[in-house]
């Protein structure tokens, strides 16, 4: 199964395409009249810089998450994993995310606090039945035409 996390991809693609085409048009309008330049190379160089720090700071929230191994489903067309993203002193939070169609649907089927979950919480009852054990809160979650969702306090 290919696991992507599509946030951070969008989020990557977005930052990009906002230094390269605030870039871009700084360049085209270089040989353009005075009136319509200025304005345009002003205004690129805090939007370039604006997508650098969006790159970066992407880039920087990317080591506060950390992820299970895959958790398949019997028939191997489904896994979940758990993500567990660690804030530090604000504590964190626990999502169990479900991907189905060899990874590229991606659905959280549940939200709660820091270590709400862990492997051994998920089990599953068959290739579209799954059961989600937590301790703690439960924040949010969504059930799935593919697969239901059972969510059980611990």
């Amino acid at each position: 199964m290919f696991f992507v996390e599509w946030w951070i991809v969008r989020r990557f693609v977005f930052s990009i395409l906002l230094f390269f085409g605030s870039l871009l048009c700084a360049t085209l309008v270089r040989r353009k009249r005075r009136l319509l330049r200025l304005p345009v190379q002003i205004l690129s160089v805090p939007v370039a810089l604006l997508g650098l720090l969006f790159v970066i700071l992407n880039y920087a929230a990317t080591g506060c998450r950390s992820y299970s191994n895959p958790i398949y489903s019997p028939d191997h067309k489904s896994a979940v994993r758990i993500m567990v993203a660690d804030v530090g002193a604000l504590g964190g939070s626990t999502d169990v995310e479900l991907f189905t169609l060899h990874g590229f649907n991606t659905y959280t089927i549940f939200s709660g606090g820091s270590a709400a979950v862990k492997a051994e919480d998920v089990h599953w009852v068959s290739s579209s039945e799954l059961v989600v054990q937590y301790f703690g809160t439960q924040y949010g979650g969504q059930d799935t035409s593919a697969v239901k969702v059972q969510c059980m306090p611990r």
